[in-house]
């Protein structure tokens, strides 16, 4: 995983990464698809240095009410930092 630094993002500058998490991880690997062979926001967050960032979100919430019946999508997890001075 890249390091996130000061020299890559403004000051000011935000970095947001959001994702839509499978409730099952066995149904998700039977599909073909492995979860953890990609970055999460809570990976994103891990790596941030908190002297350089400040988290303003970081939050998992639930399907809209507006949501397919047919989704297999039941939560969306979004990360939102802004670099510091």
């Amino acid at each position: 995983m890249a390091i996130i630094t000061r020299r890559r993002m403004p000051i000011s500058g935000k970095l947001v990464g959001s994702r839509s998490s499978s409730a099952d991880r066995k149904a998700a690997l039977s599909h073909g698809f492995d979860p953890s062979a990609y970055v999460e926001p809570a990976d994103i967050a891990e790596h941030l240095d908190l002297t350089d960032w400040e988290i303003e979100l970081f939050d998992t919430s639930g399907p809209s009410s507006e949501s397919s019946n047919e989704s297999h999508n039941t939560d969306d997890v979004t990360l939102k930092a802004k670099r510091r001075n």
